[in-house]
């Protein structure tokens, strides 16, 4: 396989990934990130462009149209491959993949096991754990920890909050703006189970 990209080893970031307090900086290990340079042409890529940054070749495929833009981040052993987008500051990590036309953009964070693919956009949001998002999904200004499927053309936007979910799924042609509604959710609801019964009704 020809290969689309190299790195630059002497433009490199030593980086936090998993960054998250300054407590938890002072005893995590930096990872070396190195800048990537395109070595043809390929999608909206052309030869010498540069793009983000990545710890290894292992990050990022040399098939397909994907790619880690300027500013955006893939490592540890995370997989961006197929056509998938990381932009704008967003970070891939731990064992994480993006895959087929995913857009990860506006310092989104998945990390762990997750999983974004097909068609999903995620911006502004974190996910973290067995979670994945497919299909048509949006997610915009949020956070997502635990087992977590998110499809169909399914938008959560609006400073939503998923944590310790065991096998939930949201589908279908939903769309929630939670900053108008999560008051009414944690009054409501008492469990996971029956808010994403909620949700999904």
């Amino acid at each position: 396989m020809e290969k689309k990209y190299k790195l630059l080893k002497d433009d490199y970031i030593d980086f936090h990934l998993y960054y998250d307090s300054e407590l938890e900086s002072e005893v995590q290990e930096e990872y070396r990130l190195y800048r990537i340079q395109a070595l043809r042409d390929f999608g909206d890529i052309k030869k010498g462009d540069l793009g983000g940054y990545i710890q290894t070749q292992k990050n990022l495929s040399h098939s397909g149209n994907c790619w880690v833009y300027d500013k955006g981040i893939a490592g540890d052993g995370s997989k961006v491959k197929n056509n998938a987008k990381v932009m704008d500051g967003a970070i891939v990590r731990g064992g994480a993949v993006v895959s087929k036309n995913a857009v990860l953009t506006r310092h989104a964070k998945v990390g762990y096991s997750a999983i974004v693919t097909d068609n999903a956009v995620i911006k502004y949001t974190e996910i973290y754990g067995e979670n994945v998002v497919k299909d048509n999904a949006v997610l915009i200004h949020g956070e997502i920890r635990g087992n977590l499927v998110v499809s169909g053309n399914a938008k959560l936007s609006g400073g939503f909050n998923f944590f310790g979910y065991k096998q939930g799924e949201i589908g279908g042609n939903i769309d929630l703006e939670f900053s108008t509604i999560r008051k009414s959710f944690c009054d409501k609801f008492e469990t996971n189970e029956e808010l994403l019964n909620y949700i999904n009704s």
